[in-house]
């Protein structure tokens, strides 16, 4: 049975052709380095054409993938390239690539401060669903309690391309810590931690909302002159969060 998928092995081979010049070869495509395209997307363009021309068709995106990652690449290359977000937001670096977001140290040229931008990748739909539900859940787990990031404003890049801007936190996650110390701790420290992350999760969970990703990458020990131990904890991603029904 044919499906919409045959239509985009041809589509992958014309965008080669258009990008180098040359007949696609038969097997993986290699594009050159110099294509205009910021060097931070490169990998993802070539990924998609690849995928494009998959040998098997339930490997290519469908057509509706394909324009969401042709789309998401064409705004971040504008971002990339200098343009505003907003017209007040600009991208400084890339931060970080996780598992199902590209991060992005942005400027705030209204407010002269820092924050971080979290682009959801296109081709995969769950970190699509996510972006949303993980902006409302975080926004309604932040109010009175500081130790939830801030949620500045979500929205889309395109149609179906979202974006979640949040404040930029000075610190390391809890990973880092683990990676660069002794990954045992003292039972005070322990109980100490566990203390502060128990108080945490209450707060939270008075505000209707269930975080459900609690991990060492979601976890970001902040410096805090303050405190008696010189940091706090912050909590990131609320991107499982459910809320509680009473």
């Amino acid at each position: 049975m044919v499906g919409d998928r045959a239509d985009v092995f041809p589509l992958g081979s014309l965008l080669c052709f258009l990008l180098t010049g040359q007949p696609p070869p038969m097997r993986t495509v290699e594009l050159p380095s110099e294509l205009g395209i910021h060097p931070h997307l490169h990998e993802r363009l070539l990924r998609l054409i690849n995928r494009l021309r998959a040998r098997r068709p339930v490997d290519r995106p469908t057509p509706d993938e394909a324009v969401r990652t042709l789309t998401w690449l064409a705004r971040l290359d504008d971002l990339l390239q200098g343009e505003l977000l907003d017209g007040r937001y600009q991208i400084e670096r890339p931060l970080a690539q996780g598992g199902m977001n590209a991060l992005f140290v942005v400027r705030d040229s209204q407010l002269s401060r820092h924050a971080v931008l979290k682009c959801p990748f296109p081709d995969l739909p769950i970190a699509i669903a996510r972006a949303r539900q993980e902006a409302e859940s975080t926004i309604q787990a932040r109010r009175g309690n500081p130790a939830v990031v801030n949620i500045i404003q979500y929205g889309e890049l395109d149609p179906e391309v979202p974006y979640v801007l949040m404040e930029m936190v000075e610190g390391e996650t809890l990973t880092e810590r683990l990676r660069s110390q002794n990954t045992t701790r003292s039972m005070v420290d322990v109980i100490a931690f566990g203390i502060a992350m128990a108080d945490v999760m209450s707060k939270i969970h008075e505000k209707g909302v269930l975080h459900r990703d609690l991990k060492p990458d979601n976890i970001m020990l902040e410096k805090d002159p303050s405190s008696l131990s010189g940091e706090r904890v912050r909590i990131l991603d609320f991107g499982i969060a459910r809320v509680m029904v009473e």
